[in-house]
């Protein structure tokens, strides 16, 4: 079978970036050619397809809305990408044309690509899948969030109070084109282009059907983990630690809240934690001046961005791996890995997680945005069987193997191809 994989970044970074370039090594081997679709930036791996990769909006080093310099040219590209961008259609079509392929998977594209991509493939009767990693189409601000809160007036009323609240880069002009680009893109019947929307767990299939798709078009296919050689570590030191993404609706702040809130009641079980990740500079040195203040040098340690063997490495040492999200979380990565690492998660009750935090078993569950609640989970799980939990956490990760991720992909696409 061929695929067209689409996602407007080519190169490794976190999140759908991760799963672009796992899934396309996992399809290879099973047979399957994967045939890539992207912008053009200078990060990106190479690919004998690259000559039909979009410019990009900005520069080739310019990958995100804020690095973009305001010109007149790139914001009537941004503009374009928004809406629809003719040059999309035609560079996907003469893609198309060369390589023939049977379905497209495409995983991010509003904003970046824009859905011209839909169009061409349709024309071509090519069968579209997408798959959802956030709530873009159903929120603009991609998180059901504000003010740290969460927030579904645009799923409950109407997307125009995405405009009233600045919800787009807290711009009033902004989140103005991105609610006409949506209007746009609805009377145009642009998303009734897709045969197949694909989201990982139960919750975001509920929001998604409260955001207008029809249940036949939403498909549950869980993210996949790979298995883990390790021996159970008896877990001496206390550690704990956070992988992911530096932004504010991860909630990381709320951990340095928690850490402080024990440093200050129960300094002797004062865990050291490692933060693995990167993110925006405002908000990490916003986690660094945090620390500091409370007096936690010592105790928190940013470790930037690392490899996954030392993401593997950091879990198997650490008593627990912590998902403080603000946001309604949509399975991240981090608690998969630290499952197949043998180590329990305390995370955020909102969202996916409690569908994946099986409570006293693979982890805890806290209050979100609770600092005081995960100070006490934190110090409750010291006291918990941890080879018991290491037992159960390494169990669940069978739940969600990658045969059994890529086998429901390949049905997916095979019930498409027939229908």
């Amino acid at each position: 079978m061929k695929i067209l994989l689409a996602n407007y970044r080519y190169f490794v970074s976190s999140g759908p970036e991760r799963y672009l370039f796992n899934i396309s090594e996992i399809l290879e081997k099973r047979g399957h050619t994967v045939i890539p679709f992207s912008i053009r930036y200078s990060k990106n791996q190479n690919s004998s397809y690259s000559k039909y990769f979009l410019d990009p909006i900005g520069t080739e080093d310019q990958v995100y809305f804020r690095e973009h310099s305001n010109q007149l040219s790139t914001n009537f590209r941004a503009m374009k990408r928004l809406f629809f961008d003719p040059e999309v259609e035609r560079r996907t079509t003469l893609l198309i044309e060369e390589s023939q392929p049977d379905v497209a998977y495409i995983l991010k594209y509003l904003r970046k690509i824009s859905p011209a991509i839909l169009v061409a493939l349709k024309k071509k009767k090519i069968p579209i899948v997408v798959r959802l990693s956030d709530y873009e189409m159903a929120c603009p601000g991609l998180h059901f969030l504000r003010d740290d809160k969460p927030c579904e007036l645009c799923l409950k009323k109407s997307r125009w109070q995405s405009v009233i609240h600045k919800c787009v880069q807290n711009s009033t002009f902004l989140s103005l084109m991105n609610f006409s680009a949506t209007q746009f893109h609805s009377l145009m019947g642009y998303f009734n282009l897709v045969d197949t929307f694909v989201v990982t767990n139960h919750f975001m299939k509920n929001k998604m059907i409260e955001a207008g798709i029809d249940e036949s078009r939403l498909k549950i296919i869980p993210t996949y983990t790979k298995p883990v050689t390790h021996e159970y570590i008896k877990k001496e030191e206390l550690i704990i630690c956070y992988v992911g993404r530096l932004d504010r609706p991860k909630g990381v702040h709320i951990l340095i809240e928690a850490l402080n809130i024990i440093r200050q009641d129960h300094p002797d079980h004062l865990p050291v934690c490692y933060i693995a990740g990167e993110g925006t500079p405002e908000y990490t040195n916003l986690l660094k001046l945090s620390a500091e203040k409370y007096g936690l040098q010592d105790h928190v340690l940013f470790l930037g961005q690392i490899s996954k063997s030392e993401i593997n490495k950091l879990m198997q040492s650490s008593i627990c791996t912590i998902i403080p999200s603000l946001w309604y979380e949509n399975l991240p990565n981090s608690l998969l890995e630290s499952y197949a690492n043998g180590t329990p998660v305390i995370a955020a009750n909102i969202g996916s997680l409690p569908e994946f935090v099986m409570q006293n078993e693979t982890g805890l569950l806290f209050n979100p945005a609770d600092s005081k609640d995960l100070a006490l989970k934190i110090l409750s799980i010291m006291k918990f069987d941890r080879q018991k939990f290491s037992k159960n956490c390494i169990s669940y990760t069978n739940k969600n193997s990658e045969e059994l991720h890529v086998l429901q992909l390949e049905e997916l696409f095979l019930s498409l191809l027939t229908s």
